[in-house]
């Protein structure tokens, strides 16, 4: 497919986790690597060649980041008893993790240019193999899990860290600025995680409490505003303007209709929405 980066990045990708993918064509020339990558106007293979992850770089930002796992021989595993074979980071089946394919993957150094303290490690699997079951989630795996806990998470020389694709993009992104120090504070560092129904959020001092009105089939609902947007809310500690002082409202819109839930009393001020408007000590949101 020719210019094959552009399509992923107009659809949204901020990264490309693919690689490697080896003995197959499609394997870049670039191995091991964290880099930046473009198309060439109707030509294919935009990913062969690109620019490394550097600190402090701002050079080809505009560009794809491909983030690669590690592609090695393991002479430990021979072909024939010859031949080494060939290690992608695959778990399946027929290769499970084991410490002996940890420390090889470790050993390839993937990571940003300048920041060499910070390994990164993506290996893969498919999940919904049933094959694969028992090597992603039995005895292989939970032995391999206890090796890096005490070889590699002894808080001097190691800290082990168990990030998502879209973590280690922002982990990545944060070398690529200059941070430095515990990688685990930038998982969040870019790319925020999706809003989720149920994901319960902290709202610091100074936030604005208030309702609003909102309308949905033509029909006009009273809900809550805080942190300056749309929200459900579950408990909020306000110290200024009406309806000041502590309350819990885990209840949906329309309090006055719902006097009692599961025999608990529902407090005046969550009866009354209008009631409450102020500066919030403290508030737990979560969306609506």
């Amino acid at each position: 497919m020719n210019e094959e980066l552009t399509v992923l990045q107009r659809t949204g990708c901020y990264a490309d986790f693919t690689f490697p993918s080896a003995p197959s064509p499609s394997q870049p020339r670039m191995v091991n690597a964290i880099y930046r990558a473009k198309d060439t106007p109707g030509r294919p293979r935009g990913h062969d060649r690109g620019g490394r992850v550097r600190t402090y770089s701002t050079f080809d930002r505009d560009n794809l980041m491909i983030i690669e796992g590690p592609l090695a021989l393991d002479w430990g595993r021979r072909k024939l008893g010859i031949l080494p074979r060939l290690e992608t980071g695959t778990l399946d089946e027929s290769n499970p993790a084991t410490p002996r394919r940890l420390e090889l993957w470790i050993e390839q150094g993937i990571g940003v240019v300048g920041r060499p303290e910070w390994v990164f490690v993506k290996v893969h699997t498919h999940g919904c193999l049933p094959g694969n079951r028992r090597v992603v989630l039995g005895e292989p795996m939970r032995s391999v899990h206890e090796y890096l806990a005490n070889r590699y998470n002894d808080g001097r020389a190691w800290r082990l860290h168990y990030v998502t694709a879209r973590e280690m993009y922002n982990i990545v992104r944060a070398a690529e600025d200059g941070e430095g120090d515990d990688p685990g504070l930038y998982r969040d560092y870019e790319v925020k995680p999706p809003p989720m129904r149920g994901t319960r959020e902290k709202v610091g001092q100074g936030a604005r409490v208030g309702p609003e009105f909102a309308s949905h089939r033509g029909r006009d609902r009273i809900g809550w505003r805080c942190a300056g947007r749309s929200v459900r809310l579950e408990r909020a500690v306000v110290v200024g303007g009406e309806g000041v002082g502590h309350f819990s409202a885990k209840y949906p819109a329309w309090p006055a209709r719902r006097r009692r839930s599961r025999g608990c009393r529902i407090p005046e001020v969550w009866r009354h929405p209008l009631g409450l408007a102020g500066i919030a000590d403290e508030a737990v949101i979560s969306p609506p």
